[in-house]
């Protein structure tokens, strides 16, 4: 609007002023003419002022719009990135699980009320054949010590559908039929370590282990779960015992182990 007025009076002017030859000074900054003149060029200025804060506006914007989408493109790489690694884990994880052992057959299981670990049974590697002592004979047997033990052995290795011999041989290994043994925290004849006769139902400390009834309760629960994850294999059985319920590879003491388990057993 304010251009609009300001060209009609700007051509009246010319046509009243200079085609008269009106005495209107063109030099004079207040006349007329150059106060048109003056409107004129503020309103342009105006203009083109708004013109560049609004290109000015737009740049910015697709300046921003730019940044975010680079954001959301780095973040999608992240995460595809995070979950190739994760698939990759999980690849691995099964691999362990599905290959490192072979399907176990079944066993019978023992007591109802025994707690047993969510572990899908695992039969254990090939193991060397049994090992020997320096004379070429089995790992021999405290005859007396044993023989009081017998009985308490053999009891609760049926309750706990473990073959004798397993269990005897495990008890020989462990403390040779030594009651008030203890090692590394592990106590009595099957060194069963307090914490781990707890997760089994126990309410008392170290001292009470030394017992042999107590021992061998705990003991062989332990035992049991280790042989019924194993599938019935000795040397899966006496790794699990020896290294924990979820170990996966047989190590040169689980060998060792095992070879003299053999020889016990053999002996039996």
């Amino acid at each position: 609007m304010k251009k609009t007025i300001a060209a009609a009076c700007l051509a009246a002017c010319v046509a009243t002023g200079f085609s008269t030859g009106a005495s209107a000074n063109v030099g004079d900054p207040s006349s007329p003419l150059n106060v048109l003149l003056q409107e004129k060029a503020r309103t342009e200025n105006a203009a083109q002022a708004a013109t560049t804060q609004t290109q000015a506006q737009t740049n910015a914007k697709a300046k921003s719009l730019t940044r975010q989408e680079r954001r959301a493109a780095r973040r999608e790489q992240v995460q595809k990135a995070r979950e190739a690694r994760a698939a990759s884990r999980l690849g691995k994880v099964a691999s362990l699980e599905t290959g490192s052992l072979p399907a176990p057959a079944t066993v019978p299981a023992a007591s109802a009320a025994q707690p047993t670990p969510a572990l899908a049974p695992q039969a254990a590697p090939a193991v060397e054949a049994p090992v020997r002592t320096r004379h070429g004979k089995a790992l021999g047997y405290g005859s007396e010590a044993r023989s009081g033990l017998k009985a308490m052995i053999a009891k609760h290795a049926a309750a706990n559908g473990i073959p004798f011999a397993l269990a005897d041989a495990v008890v020989r290994i462990e403390s040779r039929y030594q009651p008030g043994v203890s090692n590394g925290g592990a106590v009595g004849l099957m060194q069963i370590k307090p914490q781990t006769a707890r997760g089994l139902g126990y309410g008392g400390g170290a001292a009470g282990l030394k017992n042999p009834e107590t021992n061998l309760t705990y003991g062989m629960k332990y035992l049991a779960q280790a042989y019924r994850m194993s599938g019935g294999s000795t040397c899966a059985t006496v790794m699990r015992y020896q290294s924990g319920h979820y170990a996966k590879r047989i190590n040169a003491a689980n060998r060792a182990y095992c070879g003299k388990a053999q020889a016990i057993m053999a002996s039996n």
